[in-house]
């Protein structure tokens, strides 16, 4: 069996900041990626996974809805996903029946992924179980990732849009895959932008990416999906795909606005670090941030950035 996944397309109408495309051409060019990946699905692979955020705004313009839908009638293979941040309002799942992704869901086109039920598609001699996570604000990775029970010639996969990151440590709230504890043969991972891969005892992680670029921080990133085969007798198989319609970075990011991009967000992360050493009583978050910015001369732009981040986290938890 095989399985194109894809995630993070984040399909829109408006062109983003600091791409160098025409509104037609950037519209145009995210059209013939996902006819690229259904064209891929059609003549080489049985099912496909997106593991969410199909669209970068909860309610997409109907034009793009409209286009989509196309496509993806185009084919008759099934269509499963999980659905991404940007699928939900405040990860509450009900809000979903009032989103883009939605409306594809209750036509039929595409088809949820369960946590609490397995999906498995067999053959004579092997099983795969493919279980979804859609978004969460609260993740146990030493509990939430395990199945409760193993069995004998069947792969376990688990997809999710959980915030799973490569090893390392990083100034907000994330799962390094090397802290998770799963009993899983392979994570399929989204959310985190970047393409990754690697291995944790028998589990291979893998994140192909995002599909459409919408932040210059992506400008090292071209656009892939990855292809997993799993034979009768159980081998697995991944392979990670460019789309040949795809640009490099330089070919479609302000390269001057890259350059200053990474200037910024280093002075960023250095205030964010400098913050961490500092204790001041009475205060709320986004006022520490601003009185130590003021104290120690930061930019402007830095400090109303880390304010603008720190009212954004204090709203998704409540």
């Amino acid at each position: 069996m095989k399985i194109l996944y894809t995630a993070d397309w984040h399909l829109r109408c408006k062109v983003p900041e600091n791409r160098l495309e025409s509104p037609s051409d950037f519209y145009q060019l995210q059209l013939d990626k996902i006819k690229e990946i259904f064209n891929i699905l059609n003549n080489e692979a049985d099912i496909m996974i997106i593991g969410g955020d199909l669209f970068d705004r909860y309610k997409p313009e109907y034009s793009l809805l409209n286009d989509i839908i196309r496509i993806l009638k185009s084919s008759k293979k099934p269509i499963y996903v999980v659905l991404g941040n940007h699928d939900l309002i405040g990860a509450n799942l009900k809000s979903v029946r009032r989103s883009g992704v939605g409306a594809l869901i209750e036509a039929k086109i595409v088809n949820y992924l369960f946590s609490t039920q397995d999906n498995v598609f067999s053959s004579e001699t092997h099983s795969i179980r493919v279980r979804g996570y859609h978004y969460r604000l609260e993740v146990d990775p030493e509990k939430d990732y395990m199945f409760k029970k193993k069995f004998e010639n069947t792969t376990d996969i688990i997809v999710t849009h959980d915030l799973i990151v490569p090893p390392g440590e990083y100034p907000f709230t994330c799962i390094p895959y090397d802290t998770i504890k799963t009993n899983a043969d392979i994570v399929l991972c989204s959310h985190w932008h970047r393409p990754f891969k690697g291995k944790v005892g028998k589990t291979d992680f893998y994140n192909p990416g995002c599909i459409v670029r919408t932040d210059i921080t992506e400008v090292d990133h071209r656009p892939q999906i990855m292809m997993v085969e799993v034979t009768d007798d159980g081998k697995v198989g991944i392979e990670a795909r460019f789309l040949k319609c795809s640009k490099e970075g330089k070919e479609v990011f302000d390269m001057e606005r890259v350059k200053e991009r990474k200037n910024h967000l280093q002075e960023y992360s250095q205030f964010v670090e400098n913050l961490s050493d500092v204790k001041l009583e009475n205060l709320k978050v986004d006022q520490i941030v601003q009185v130590l910015g003021k104290e120690g001369n930061v930019k402007t732009e830095i400090v109303e950035e880390a304010k603008k981040r720190v009212l954004k986290a204090e709203k998704e938890l409540g």
